[in-house]
């Protein structure tokens, strides 16, 4: 079809309401001039990574009614300009390969028609100077079984859920000629055990192992290069898992909730673990995050509870909210500072940390990071940190010492409630706002402080204990 309006071309696929230009909306048609390719001039590529700085410079570009924005704001949404970042030391057929994949998730996730997602995929790839991918039709064709058995019509090489269906009993083993495992394709299949994939696949579509709950082997090809969100979350019995060398990204809730999970290798080609990615995985014990990887997802690891050795890569940029919350077991950690911010939750009730090393570089302790952590003793924070959030350190019962630098401006509300351990604390004078009870029930601390400094202002105003300095 071509649109009246904007000149649009696009094939409509069957059941879809076709009313509506994908490319405009009420007339106006989507921004031609490419508003990411300005952002990016302005401020390097290196913003698409910051996914809300990104969405606040579209939003000073674009009205946020606009149908420009609404489409970008749907990229965002699934990280489409951070997947694209980290294409650009691939191959162009590679590069074309995963971007054609995440236009695919794109479509997926909204049901959107392929030639729309096709089209926002490119808006944020010519700015990075990639070569524009073009929909096209695949021919048609039928898998064989191997050893000429049995096996289900696969068009394009496309495994269904409807052909998946076909493939019963305990044992899987998925026949050759299949490319790609569709969304949903073996989903809540509770009586599989074993699944083998064959060598040719290339995409494991979101959910297509979710809920087998007894399966306890998947033998995953090195041909694999995208696996989708949710792929095998929920499989209780799942003991190990080996991703291939080609996949980029570990998608959100990937394997969440894998209760019995007790190894997994990630592979250097890894740059991004997406939210809830492992959590939940509450036998794993330990977790090799290898030095390419850039971006630690919202709760990646969190709640598991038998972890006890993680390594976070100097490289890393970004730490996601509760990261690692109730890692019950973990008893050491060392924060890079290339992560910059310590968001909030992320080691929260990580009960036996007793060793916590937080480089230079950081710049804030977010809300409840270390709340919680009963174990910890000693905490010194790097100088160069100016915030240090509500609830920072609250409930840390065996806390004796606290070193905060001249860089600290602000001790957030709650920050060290609790903490009955706590003795005294010297509070420099660059301090301009304590919050209300930073140190509420901390029975036994003493703040040493300037006369007349904002921090003697708390303490008297608190009946916190205080010992003025010169």
């Amino acid at each position: 079809m071509k649109c009246d309006k904007c000149s649009g071309e696009w094939t409509p696929p069957p059941g879809k309401n076709v009313s509506e230009c994908p490319f405009c909306e009420g007339g106006t048609p989507i921004q031609s001039e490419n508003v990411i390719g300005d952002i990016v001039r302005r401020h390097g590529d290196g913003i698409f990574l910051e996914s809300q700085q990104l969405a606040a410079k579209i939003a000073e570009s674009i009205p946020n009614d606009s149908r420009t924005a609404k489409l970008l704001y749907l990229a965002l949404s699934v990280s489409i300009p951070r997947k694209l970042y980290y294409l650009r030391d691939k191959s162009d057929d590679e590069r074309e390969y995963l971007m054609k994949g995440a236009a695919a998730e794109l479509s997926d996730e909204y049901a959107m028609m392929k030639e729309a997602a096709y089209g926002i995929v490119n808006y944020f790839a010519e700015a990075l100077g990639y070569n524009p991918i073009v929909a096209e039709e695949r021919p048609v064709r039928a898998a064989a079984g191997q050893d000429g058995s049995y096996a289900p019509n696969m068009p394009m090489g496309v495994l269904t859920q409807e052909a998946a269906d076909e493939l019963t009993g305990k044992i899987i083993d998925i026949p050759d000629g299949c490319t790609r495992v569709s969304d949903y394709a073996f989903k809540g299949r509770a009586e599989i055990v074993s699944v083998t994939i064959p060598e040719g696949v290339e995409r494991i579509g979101k959910w297509a192992f979710s809920d087998c709950t007894s399966l306890r082997s998947v033998t995953i090809p090195d041909s694999v290069k995208s696996i989708g969100n949710h792929a095998f979350c929920g499989c209780e019995n799942l003991k190990s898992v080996v991703i291939p060398g080609k996949v980029i990204f570990i998608s959100d809730w990937m394997f969440a909730d894998c209760g019995k999970l007790q190894s997994v290798a990630i592979p250097n080609s890894v740059k991004d673990i997406g939210d809830f990615a492992f959590s939940g995985c509450k036998s794993l014990e330990n977790i090799v995050i290898p030095n390419g990887v850039t971006s630690i997802g919202e709760y990646a690891f969190g709640y598991c509870k038998s972890l006890k050795s993680v390594a976070i890569p100097d490289g890393v940029a970004g730490i996601g909210n509760g990261a690692f919350v109730v890692c019950e077991s973990l008893e050491s950690i060392a924060v890079p500072g290339s992560v910059i911010f310590i968001n909030d939750n992320m080691f929260k009730y990580c009960v036996n940390l007793r060793d916590l090393t937080i480089l230079d570089g950081i710049t804030t302790i977010g809300g409840g990071a270390f709340a919680g952590c009963e174990s910890l003793e000693n905490v010194v924070v790097p100088d160069g940190v100016t915030n240090i959030e509500c609830y920072a350190f609250s409930d840390c019962k065996r806390l004796k010492g606290i070193v905060i630098p001249d860089s600290v401006t602000n001790i957030g509300w709650g920050a060290f409630m609790d903490c009955m351990g706590l003795g005294t604390v010297t509070i420099p004078d660059s301090v301009e706002e304590v919050g209300n009870n930073a140190f509420f029930r901390c029975n036994n601390v003493s703040l040493r402080c300037k006369k007349e400094s904002h921090t003697h202002a708390y303490a008297v105003k608190n009946g916190v204990k205080f010992e003025l300095t010169d």
